[in-house]
């Protein structure tokens, strides 16, 4: 193998038979609680539970409450972490360029990670089972004294990681604030294969004369009885941190499965599935909505302005990405033929 050192404000793709791995070049102490980029949801979500009881103590009925309330995220996690996870892999790869780039100056090596750094964790404290995001679904429910009481111990056992950063404390920026420095991957590389030697061309003469009459094999080439299908349009997708499209009033929900149902004429099958999957989002947009009810007051009484406006952005988002989740669940319902059929109808009207 030939291995080449290439600069590294040349490398846009690294190869290395496999993804970049992200070996610590520093030492760093273990986080208290797990990134929300945690693949393993049932983890993660037991790891948000032991947050919550550190931090609030809440009792038995509260306490089950809570956790199940951090259950009907799961769906709409996995979707987040599967719409950003080509962004993260980017910007940590984005990181690892700029702390090993000796080509600028140590001051601006120093803002570009402080960069990546800060939109890293902006994207992981979007994802429904951040601690952000924990912690607004957990305070919604509880008493102003466990929530004061649960915010004085956060305080008190972040206390090193807020020393650490040089910042006050911030429930907006917690995750970053506990999760503290990514560590940089190994210098980025490309190993180039071996190529082979030449080799020698032989031709060879053949002076076999052919046959008289040469026999001519008749091919016939079968064919299916019946086509397959073409392939259904594409559905867009949405870019990580795109804004998604608003949804609608909770009692209109319902109106996305008349429409389904008849653009891709649902059997009686498929019709009871799609029920299932509308039921199942209005009840996790229901528990959302009384979650985030006391931050949208508040909201709601700031003055008009972009801070304002994007207050209630963050706010709506889990709202608009759980209704976009739940369109895509239905048409994932169709099949292909059906897809076609209502791909076909739209084009002729």
């Amino acid at each position: 193998m030939i291995a080449r050192t290439i600069p590294t404000w040349l490398l846009l793709v690294t190869i290395t038979g496999g993804a970049l791995s992200h070996v610590a070049n520093v030492s760093a102490a273990q986080p208290p609680y797990l990134s929300s980029d945690q693949q393993d949801i049932e983890r993660l979500v037991a790891d948000r539970n032991k947050f919550v009881h550190d931090m609030y103590q809440a009792g038995g009925s509260e306490s089950a409450k809570i956790l199940d309330a951090l259950r009907e995220l799961m769906p709409a996690q996995a979707q987040y972490q599967r719409e950003s996870a080509l962004t993260l892999s980017r910007l940590r790869l984005a990181m690892t360029i700029t702390y090993h780039d000796s080509n600028v100056s140590q001051d601006q090596r120093s803002a570009r990670w402080k960069k990546f750094h800060r939109q890293y964790y902006a994207i992981l404290a979007k994802a429904p089972l951040s601690l952000r995001n924990t912690i607004r679904v957990v305070e919604a429910s509880l008493t102003s004294e466990m929530v004061s009481a649960g915010r004085a111990r956060m305080a008190e056992k972040l206390s090193e990681q807020v020393k650490a950063a040089g910042e006050p404390f911030d429930i907006e920026k917690i995750d970053g604030l506990v999760m503290g420095e990514i560590p940089p991957g190994p210098t980025p590389a490309i190993q180039l294969p071996e190529r082979p030697a030449p080799q020698p061309v032989v031709v060879t003469h053949d002076d076999t004369p052919p046959p008289a009459n040469p026999a001519q094999p008749a091919v016939t080439q079968a064919r299916p009885a019946t086509p397959p299908p073409p392939p259904a349009p594409a559905t867009p997708r949405v870019a990580p941190g795109a804004p998604l499209p608003e949804a609608p009033l909770l009692e209109q929900w319902n109106a996305a499965l008349n429409t389904a149902s008849e653009k891709y004429e649902f059997d009686a099958t498929q019709m009871e599935t799609a029920k299932g999957v509308v039921n199942q989002s209005i009840k996790t947009a229901e528990a959302l909505l009384a979650q985030s009810k006391a931050a949208m007051d508040e909201a709601a009484a700031m003055v008009d302005g972009p801070e304002k406006a994007k207050k209630v952005e963050e706010l709506k988002m889990p709202i608009n990405r759980l209704y976009d989740s739940m369109v895509k669940r239905l048409d994932s319902l169709a099949s292909i033929e059906q897809k076609n059929r209502a791909a076909a109808q739209a084009a002729g009207r």
